[in-house]
């Protein structure tokens, strides 16, 4: 379904800005006048694919601008005519859309429920428990804060692994060169003298004769396998088992446990910090988890907190998390300290997933210096003996 883009006035003569999903723009037009709201322009936005992209990305932008006039005295309705007015890029289009929710009789918390597309659970979460205590603008001012870590922690991983994979792509680059421009120069000068190549230059060249004459085949192969590693992974099944995989995995496990800790506890602790009663803190904390396999045992878990049992000990008996954060988890539900003993952990895994990330970061770097030298001196290895293979032929 496309997206609209409308610019429309209220009945007090404020401009509103928004983006509604519509069938077309006469669709578009009547959804605006149904928010009690005057069309003045429609226009075609981007596809709902980049405005979820471009949403999500924003969605931390928006919190933090609308718990600040929220904590200045403002109501939810002026702050958010305020920031789609003044609202910078497409934070202005999310609040005009959630102004004309807001107008319609939603709540907050309604009206980014409405917009699944830009607004995670958790978002949604922790403004009904704001909305539910009267702390709002606190809610959103740490969601704003989560956010903003989580980005900061993106940035810092990509950034720490950006050297070590420009350095891996050089190397790719320089032995395909090597093997397909600058080695077979060589082969050819022994093909004229009627001598063969030494051993090594001669794996060389069969490796790039391969290369340069089935490159088409291999493209078409490799799209092959791409194209059927992304089906698989779709399925269902299959992904359970590369999420469990991934939190098992030798390596990249503990990093993964740490990264899926950190995250839960932080949006546990937010909520619960924010009014939100356990049971229902929990399953807007499993939410915000990416891996399939630890939803869906979180999702047993919560099922038999329904029956009456205790939230931190079904979760923490569910084997997501590490046994440390279970015991103090259950610990901390037992003392009634849960908001407290989920802030504890939740800076216990961000720390440790920071510490593991820059371990990891400094081993892969020497070792992929070395993987290049290697490289480097196996291919001047292969060139110093056909010069060597030169001379002897051009002796004899």
């Amino acid at each position: 379904m496309p997206t609209y883009r409308f610019q429309a006035v209220d009945d007090q003569g404020r401009t509103v800005r928004g983006d509604v999903g519509a069938a077309s723009r006469d669709a578009a037009a009547a959804q605006v006048r149904g928010r009690a709201l005057t069309p003045i322009r429609i226009e075609e936005g981007p596809s709902r694919r980049s405005a979820r992209a471009g949403g999500r990305r924003n969605g931390g932008v928006f919190a933090r601008n609308l718990a600040m006039l929220l904590q200045a005295g403002h109501t939810a309705e002026h702050a958010l005519v305020s920031m789609t007015r003044h609202g910078p890029g497409k934070v202005g289009l999310i609040a005009g859309t959630t102004l004309g929710e807001l107008r319609s009789g939603a709540s907050l918390s309604e009206a980014m429920k409405r917009q699944s597309s830009v607004f995670p659970a958790h978002f949604v979460a922790a403004a009904e428990a704001g909305e539910s205590s009267g702390r709002l603008g606190q809610a959103l001012a740490e969601l704003a804060d989560d956010e903003e870590r989580r980005a900061k922690l993106v940035a810092d991983v990509r950034g720490a692994l950006a050297y070590p994979a420009v350095l891996g792509t050089a190397m790719i680059v320089a032995l395909g060169f090597m093997v397909t421009v600058v080695l077979p120069k060589f082969g050819e000068m022994f093909v004229e003298m009627g001598a063969p190549p030494p051993p090594e230059l001669a794996v060389l060249l069969g490796f790039g004769a391969f290369l340069s004459g089935n490159w088409p085949w291999l493209v078409f192969a490799g799209a092959c396998a791409a194209l059927a590693v992304t089906l698989a992974v779709r399925a269902d099944a299959t992904r359970l088992v590369i999420d469990r995989w991934w939190l098992q995995a030798p390596v990249l496990g503990p990093i993964a446990r740490a990264a899926l800790s950190a995250r839960f506890f932080r949006v546990l602790s937010l909520l619960l910090r924010n009014g939100q009663t356990a049971a229902p803190a929990f399953a807007a904390a499993r939410r915000s988890v990416a891996n399939r396999w630890a939803r869906a045992r979180f999702d047993e878990a919560i099922v038999r907190v329904g029956e009456g049992r205790s939230p931190a000990a079904e979760i923490g008996a569910s084997g997501v998390l590490p046994p440390l954060a279970s015991d103090m988890l259950r610990a901390s539900e037992d003392g009634g300290v849960l908001a407290d003993g989920a802030t504890r952990l939740a800076h216990l895994y961000e720390d440790e997933l920071d510490r593991r990330t820059r371990l990891l970061v400094r081993i892969a770097e020497p070792v992929m210096v070395g993987l290049a030298g290697l490289l480097i001196g196996s291919m001047m290895l292969s060139i110093v003996s056909a010069l060597v293979g030169v001379n002897e032929a051009i002796a004899r």
